[in-house]
């Protein structure tokens, strides 16, 4: 079987409940090894070793606070999608000017300084770069 849009998509629609519950488990999970805190979720691509201790499992209530904490998360995030489905694409899209723009500022700032390195460079008997 080729796994495609369509797979997954029919994947996640059959099974979205049994999916949302997954996703509230583990980020329960985490939250409960103190590796995140609930403030705001955003996927970036990274990942991150998580490593729980014994006794980091070992009160329930504490851990079903986490877990509804994270399904109340996930419903709203879910609420959200349904309600805009292109807003995902715009924050990302967002993202990504608001990187470019950043990186427009740190090279700017870096060619300002490159007479003063230059200058620097000068001054101690080495060579400027050659562009």
């Amino acid at each position: 079987m080729q796994v495609n849009h369509h797979t997954v998509s029919d994947f996640r629609k059959d099974h979205g409940e049994a999916l949302d519950e997954l996703l509230s488990v583990s980020i329960a999970s985490l939250m409960a090894a103190g590796v995140v805190k609930l403030k705001q979720v955003a996927q970036d691509g990274i990942r991150a070793r998580a490593s729980a201790g014994a006794g980091s499992l070992r009160r329930k209530e504490k851990l079903e606070g986490y877990l509804d904490a994270a399904r109340v998360e996930v419903a709203r995030l879910k609420a959200e999608l349904e309600a805009d489905p292109a807003g995902s694409e715009r924050a990302r899209e967002a993202a990504r000017v608001r990187a470019a723009k950043e990186r427009e500022a740190r090279l700017e700032k870096a060619l300002a300084r490159l007479p003063e390195i230059e200058a620097t460079k000068k001054r101690q008997g080495k060579k400027p770069e050659q562009t």
